[in-house]
């Protein structure tokens, strides 16, 4: 869209080489100005997904997850700002990125969060307990550079592995942590949940359970200057109801011109 910068996250499922094909068909129309990727693993299928990214003209940046860990990519069509990355130390799940504007530079922080058993399977206690350093870790990386001074907006965006805590329905398995971590996105760090406000029928999850259960794993939000600019906010079901990856996609559009807010 002329005038627009739009946003693409997917959780991709750490896909293997068979499922790239499917994922690249989906990117390319998206028509996307950046595409912020989660949930993926060093190996024969990242390589490929990279090396079709870049045949489609993005650049990327890559969070560098250690060897079997899972991470976080973002791929960009537009130009980017050189800048320090406060959230290099994050074990590869959290980048930021800085995109160039006539306003000012907008940063763009893609996050993959660890996750956790769903509803009705047992938690294993070593995994929720790391689970819960590093999103402590990443609150306190968070509360020290975000927003940064020199950003005219910034955007965190991702597949962040935790329900809001008007999430429906509630789950015993959710964890006070979890609940604990997005309840300070919103009051400490005073940022605007997006994706809580589009509009749908029904509740909408981004991922659903092999029982049925389903979560709202993935979100947007943003600060006040960028709320202003946010034209639309959507969640797109065709990745997982197609079976390329389990998760459904979030799309951001951002008007160029700013700051005025049109409805969506």
């Amino acid at each position: 869209m002329a005038g627009s910068i739009r946003i693409v996250s997917l959780n991709v499922s750490a896909p293997g080489e068979r499922r790239v094909p499917g994922l690249l068909r989906w990117l390319a129309g998206q028509d996307a100005a950046v595409l912020v990727l989660t949930e993926t693993r060093s190996g024969a299928g990242h390589r490929l997904l990279c090396a079709g990214l870049r045949d489609l003209g993005f650049t990327l940046h890559d969070a560098h997850p250690p060897a079997g860990g899972r991470g976080v990519l973002v791929a960009t069509s537009v130009p980017t700002v050189p800048a320090d990355d406060p959230y290099a130390d994050l074990s590869g799940r959290a980048i930021r990125v800085r995109l160039a504007d006539e306003t000012g530079p907008v940063d763009v922080v893609a996050i993959y969060g660890p996750s956790s058993p769903p509803h009705g399977i047992p938690p294993d206690r070593k995994a929720l307990a790391r689970k819960e350093s590093w999103l402590l870790a990443c609150m306190t990386t968070l509360e020290e550079s975000w927003p940064a001074p020199e950003a005219a907006g910034s955007l965190l965006i991702g597949d962040l592995n935790v329900i809001p805590p008007d999430h429906q329905p509630l789950y015993g398995s959710t964890k006070l942590f979890e609940y604990e971590f997005f309840y300070r996105l919103i009051t400490e760090l005073h940022l605007t949940d997006l994706t809580s406000q589009v509009a749908s029928a029904d509740y909408t999850h981004t991922w659903v359970s092999h029982q049925g259960h389903g979560y709202r794993f993935d979100h947007a939000l943003c600060d006040q200057p960028l709320a202003a600019r946010v034209t639309e906010c959507a969640f797109d079901h065709e990745p997982r109801l197609t079976g390329i990856t389990d998760h459904s996609a979030i799309r951001v559009v951002l008007d160029r011109a700013g700051p005025v807010r049109a409805g969506w």
